[in-house]
């Protein structure tokens, strides 16, 4: 005869935060046959900054942010303004399968695996997004670097609303200058038209930038950043800029962690770094341009040195920050998405969608 043996009060078996919990499981998908203009107007709608790739509805890949600003450097620096402008339109009518270099290879993982193990695999390959993906089904959604970084320090969204972002901004915003609030994730100004020659200064956000003290906690700094909707900000320290943080510095911080740490382990560690001041983790050299420079010559940086943002300084070598352009500025000006394409209640082709839309930072 079996007996059914019930007991109460032992704890459960600790585990580690898991991929499947965290995952954002129905995305916005572009198709292989897309050009890269309806592309970006497609991710700046949605407020994203990339998507899966879909051929005959099978997920071959992701497209990213960052392969729409490698098509847009090819644009050579050098030559004429007409020479530019007929060279970005030939990127806008290019199709994704052109430009997408994980087309064939995408990189997935396991809705099992831990939330370290996705950091650790976002981190050696430099990646913002992973697929997961079960071993023998389809596509089950996405994890992104925002998704763990935010989970593993516990920046959570309620938190992040008694957040006043306002009393983290630098200066005071002028009447008709940016502000940095959704910045990253939506063009605001009209950029139709836009000349690739023009200076950053156009269209960077000023004052009113959301910055970080240097002895702000990883916590908090996670929790403003996500309240501001930005994934990195400069570090200032008495009105000088000494560093920028970014959701890619915290998320290298999470290494520390080991894979195999038990709860107590796994537990002294997150508050451990939590209680880390930014200046631990701060990027102190941040890569910084004057207002002159270009557009397309911002662009050329940015994919050079890997970076999603170049701080604007006001001389060469100077430490007196006056803005920021964000490589989505960038990348959503140039490809031609005008602020009226971006606001628009667009319906969305339900080809595109999982069956559960729900719209992020992804």
């Amino acid at each position: 005869m079996a007996f059914l043996v019930i007991t109460y009060g032992l704890p459960l078996a600790f585990r580690l935060p898991m991929v499947k919990d965290h995952l954002s499981s129905s995305v916005i998908s572009v198709d292989v046959e897309d050009d890269l203009k309806t592309v970006a107007q497609l991710l700046s709608r949605n407020r994203i900054t990339g998507a899966p790739v879909v051929e005959d509805g099978t997920v071959i890949g992701i497209l990213s942010r960052n392969d729409l600003l490698r098509a847009i450097c090819t644009v050579p620096t050098d030559a004429s303004d007409q020479t530019k402008e007929e060279s970005l339109d030939k990127i806008r009518a290019t199709k994704v399968w052109k430009v997408c270099q994980d087309i064939g290879k995408p990189l997935s993982i396991l809705p099992d695996a831990s939330l370290l193990e996705a950091t650790k695999m976002m981190t050696d390959r430099k990646f913002n997004r992973l697929m997961v993906k079960g071993q023998y089904s389809s596509m089950l959604g996405i994890i992104t670097s925002t998704d763990t970084v935010f989970s593993l320090l516990g920046c959570d969204a309620a938190s992040a609303l008694s957040i006043e972002t306002s009393e983290h901004k630098f200066g005071r915003l002028p009447s008709g200058t940016r502000d940095s609030e959704d910045s990253e994730s939506s063009a605001q100004e009209e950029l139709c038209g836009l000349g690739s020659a023009a200076g950053v200064q156009e269209w960077m956000t000023q004052t009113g930038l959301i910055v970080i003290p240097p002895d702000m906690n990883l916590r908090d700094a996670g929790l403003l950043l996500r309240a501001a909707v930005v994934t990195g900000a400069p570090v200032i320290d008495d009105g000088r800029l000494v560093g920028v943080v970014s959701r890619n510095d915290l998320l290298t911080g999470l290494l520390s962690i080991p894979m195999e740490a038990n709860q107590a382990e796994f537990e002294s560690e997150i508050a451990r770094l939590q209680a880390l001041p930014v200046r631990e983790l701060m990027s102190p050299s941040p890569v910084t341009i004057t207002p002159e420079v270009s557009m397309l010559g911002a662009a050329k940086i940015m994919a050079e040195s890997r970076l999603n943002r170049l701080l604007v300084t006001s001389a060469e070598g100077s430490d007196d920050l006056i803005g920021i352009i964000s490589s989505t500025d960038l990348v959503f000006a140039l490809l031609g998405c005008g602020a009226d394409e971006a606001d628009a209640d667009v319906a969305i082709d339900p080809r595109r969608l999982g069956n559960l839309y729900r719209p992020g930072i992804y």
